[in-house]
């Protein structure tokens, strides 16, 4: 029979920094950003339509295989909109 002795010594609890009304923290503007980065499209924006949907995703599906990424984002793009994600 051989046991291992078990260490007297307890864990550290992790050190988790707070920020309070105290410490200055820099924020992105929101402006500066939304005007470098494109808005999202909106989504859902055409209803509930499943059957588009697959029909986008399976084409995208065949794009990314062919390695066309940009084509396969635009069909994965227009199968959101089409209809919300199920899960």
């Amino acid at each position: 029979n051989k046991l291992k002795k078990v260490s007297d010594e307890k864990e550290e609890e992790p050190v988790v920094a707070v920020a309070d009304e105290n410490t200055n923290v820099e924020m992105p503007d929101a402006a500066a950003a939304s005007a470098e980065e494109p808005p999202f499209p909106p989504l859902y924006a055409s209803g509930e339509d499943y059957d588009k949907a697959g029909d986008c995703k399976q084409a995208a599906g065949d794009l990314k295989s062919a390695g066309d990424w940009k084509g396969a984002l635009e069909r994965y793009t227009d199968a959101v909109l089409a209809a919300p994600p199920s899960a």
